[in-house]
């Protein structure tokens, strides 16, 4: 049986029972309503996307060059340290 939309069940509400005033709850949206917007990126032509596509891979190659780098200097310097050891034994 498929649920109702809250605000159809309001309606039956109001319609059920003597006339007084309803109360009715505040609906507030759930997570998924209040952050659906916030999902949504702004439309952008394919070229503007081409472009932060490149961008995008610009940087994460130098993000790359800089841990090689890292790296290298991090070996460089384990293999002085450890030459150190032999050379004290």
């Amino acid at each position: 049986m498929p649920m109702d939309h809250p605000c159809e069940i309001l309606k039956e509400v109001e319609l059920a029972g003597p006339k007084r005033e309803v109360v009715k709850p505040k609906m507030q949206p759930n997570l998924d309503e209040r952050f659906r917007q916030l999902e949504r990126a702004p439309e952008l032509s394919n070229q503007e996307l081409a472009m932060q596509l490149c961008k995008l891979k610009e940087t994460i190659e130098a993000l790359l060059d800089i841990i090689a780098n890292a790296a290298t200097e991090d070996n460089k310097r384990e293999a002085y340290s450890h030459q150190q050891e032999l050379d004290r034994q």
